[in-house]
C-alpha cells in the first residue's frame, strides 16, 4: 500500500484537485437543553483526552 498526500504528483499533475478551504463561523443560540447536552459532551471529551 502506498501512502500519498495532497501534494503528491503523478505525471506532473496533482493526484487530486481540491477547491480552496473556506471557513464560515456562525453564532448560534442554544436552548437550555441543548446547552446542557453540549456542555456534558465537552466535559466527557476533555476527560477522555487528558
Amino acid at each position: 500500500m502506498t501512502l500519498c498526500d495532497i501534494a503528491t504528483l503523478i505525471d506532473g499533475q496533482p493526484i487530486i484537485n481540491l477547491p480552496p478551504k473556506s471557513i464560515c463561523l456562525s453564532k448560534v443560540d442554544f436552548s437550555a437543553e441543548e446547552r446542557a447536552f453540549y456542555t456534558r459532551l465537552e466535559a466527557d471529551s476533555r476527560s477522555k483526552f487528558k
